[in-house]
């Protein structure tokens, strides 16, 4: 059992393997005089060994990049780059599709709701009016009411 004070992985090491997942720690076991790659367990009681950390011979040696190889090889969620790069340029031809759809939904609305300001800008321009024979809305005209000479009252 080791007695002494435990050493220090490399701070290095210990950032890339929370980029990884920031459930992993390295720590160092007294009992195996080893570091050891551990996992927070919330429903266990106590942390997952991952891995452990040791030469080619089975000595001492310090966390490096073959352990994040290893984990890295392990974790079934991770993506290659090219599947990475594909889903990327996925995304950014279906981006530049929606924008050129919205953008022609957005000039096809556009000339349908300006439509009626245009006719009678139109009309006014040509001195026609106040534009009022291209409306929305059906004009109403008033009915004559008693006697209107030379007809007599509608009913």
């Amino acid at each position: 059992m080791y007695t002494g004070v435990p050493p220090v992985p490399d701070h290095a090491f210990v950032r890339r393997l929370r980029e990884f997942d920031p459930e992993l720690y390295v720590e160092f076991d007294r009992a195996m005089e080893r570091f050891v790659i551990r996992q927070r367990a919330k429903a266990l009681q106590r942390p997952l060994d991952v891995i452990v950390v040791q030469s080619d011979d089975g000595d001492f040696r310090q966390p490096d990049s073959r352990e994040l190889k290893a984990l890295f090889g392990s974790d079934i969620r991770r993506i290659s780059l090219e599947e990475r790069q594909r889903r990327s340029a996925d995304y950014m031809r279906d981006y530049k599709d929606r924008q050129e759809r919205n953008a022609a939904d957005d000039l096809m609305h556009a000339t349908r709701l300006d439509k009626i300001q245009l006719v009678k800008t139109y009309q006014r321009a040509a001195n026609e009016g106040k534009g009022t024979s291209v409306g929305t809305f059906r004009p109403v005209r008033p009915r004559p009411h008693g006697k209107v000479f030379g007809k007599e009252k509608e009913q």
